[in-house]
């Protein structure tokens, strides 16, 4: 974390706010090791072998402005769902993300700028591919596999990333 945090640009939440394009990847840093308040926080630092433990994309809707698609166990007050066929997937303000995120969390995050081709694609038409799957911890597995229906916040950014060829195969 502190050679991240070294090399991090500090921005205010306006600049990083309007810094955000349509398919920029965040991810969060979680200060919140112990185990009696989040279990899941040390698990997923440990078997992902990273200190990055939340991932989000930016999504720059029409009608709702920036706003970021995550998926989650369940709605908030936060999270709302982008569809009624599942609650899991869900959108946030990017602003209401950001700051809710710095406060519980941490202000270390990263960002994976995405390429002016990238900025053009349609996150929300990705994102509708996956209406059938869920929150792996709605059923406590741990099964990522490609063909597996069980999602977590990284894996629903990576597969709408890979459902748009942003990757080379």
């Amino acid at each position: 974390i502190e050679r991240e945090h070294n090399r991090a640009k500090a921005l205010t939440l306006d600049e990083l706010v309007d810094s955000c394009k349509n398919g920029d990847v965040l991810q969060f840093f979680s200060r919140l090791n112990g185990l009696e308040k989040f279990v899941w926080i040390p698990i997923s630092k440990l078997l992902a072998n990273s200190i990055w433990v939340h991932t989000a994309v930016v999504v720059e809707d029409p009608h709702a402005g920036k706003v970021v698609y995550t998926f989650s166990k369940a709605p908030s007050k936060s999270r709302t769902p982008i569809w009624r066929e599942n609650e899991q997937m869900c959108q946030t303000p990017l602003r209401k993300f950001l700051e809710l995120n710095m406060k519980h969390e941490s202000h270390v995050m990263k960002i994976y700028r995405a390429p002016e081709k990238v900025q053009k694609m349609d996150f929300k038409a990705a994102a509708k591919n996956f209406l059938d799957h869920r929150n792996f911890m709605t059923d406590f597995c741990f099964n990522f596999s490609r063909s597996s229906k069980l999602l977590h916040c990284g894996n629903f950014v990576g597969q709408m990333l890979e459902e748009l060829h942003v990757f080379d195969r």
